[in-house]
């Protein structure tokens, strides 16, 4: 093969060896391990999975073509492309406003409301307290009456008392709080932080195939008093939102 990467095959795993195949080609172009425009030979790919029939292997190829992240070249070759960017950054007051930037209507319906705690192992870089209470809110976001993304957000009940009494469908999540907790000044900091292919929880969530490119954004808002109110994370389709705007990690620092 035309590239100094090995693809992590191991027959020990429950996996079987072809969906390890498609996960470690997929995985390598996600980050960045392999480079654009590498070339990936049938026969040579063929070698590292002998178990696997030749036509098995390029219909795994063919599968990795499907989810957009790379391009048939000829019949023995395939080009590995990146069709969507890698590393994007795109800070909006809320994700509501950030598919709003390109789609006319945009409608936004809490699907799961509920009340969780906050573990360190769990929520790794989060600044709440060790099992601080934490309201839990699933937001899904659907263009041209197609559900294109969704949110999950966890705020601290201490902070937002009775929050579990207001009607949120009325308006986005977060003008319900502007209007509801006035006392509160809010400064929202979100980002899109790399593209990953759909696990089995976000498939299932967004009712596609596994491994399908999406945007992967870690939410962090805090108050003007730096303390955090909002902990969470967003998943858009990929291949129906394009960000304008792209920083650099200097320009990204001012932002975070």
């Amino acid at each position: 093969m035309n590239h100094q990467h090995t693809f992590d095959i191991d027959r020990r795993r429950k996996e079987s060896v072809d969906i390890q195949l498609f996960n470690s080609i997929t995985q390598a172009v996600q980050k960045q391990l392999l480079p654009p425009n590498t070339q990936l030979n049938v026969d040579e790919l063929h070698e590292l999975v002998p178990e696997l029939t030749k036509q098995r292997v390029i219909e795994i190829l063919d599968e990795v073509v499907q989810t957009g992240i790379a391009r048939k070249n000829g019949k023995e070759f395939f080009t590995l492309t990146r069709k969507f960017p890698s590393m994007t950054y795109h800070k909006l007051e809320a994700l509501h406003d950030m598919l709003s930037s390109q789609y006319s209507h945009v409608r936004e319906e809490i699907a799961e409301f509920g009340i969780t705690k906050h573990y360190p192992k769990r929520f790794k870089d989060a600044e709440f307290r060790d099992r601080e209470p934490l309201y839990y809110i699933q937001r899904k976001y659907y263009a041209d009456h197609e559900l294109i993304a969704f949110s999950n957000s966890y705020l601290p009940v201490k902070m937002f008392k009775d929050l579990d009494k207001i009607d949120l469908t009325q308006d986005t999540l977060y003008t319900c709080l502007k209007n509801h907790y006035p006392e509160y000044s809010f400064e929202y900091s979100r980002r899109i932080s790399s593209v990953i292919p759909a696990t089995i929880y976000v498939s299932e969530v967004l009712n596609i195939s596994r491994n399908v490119p999406v945007y992967y954004g870690r939410i962090h808002s805090f108050n003007k008093r730096y303390k955090q109110f909002e902990y969470g994370d967003i998943y858009v389709l990929a291949n129906r939102f394009s960000f304008s705007t792209e920083f650099s990690a200097t320009e990204l620092k001012k932002y975070l």
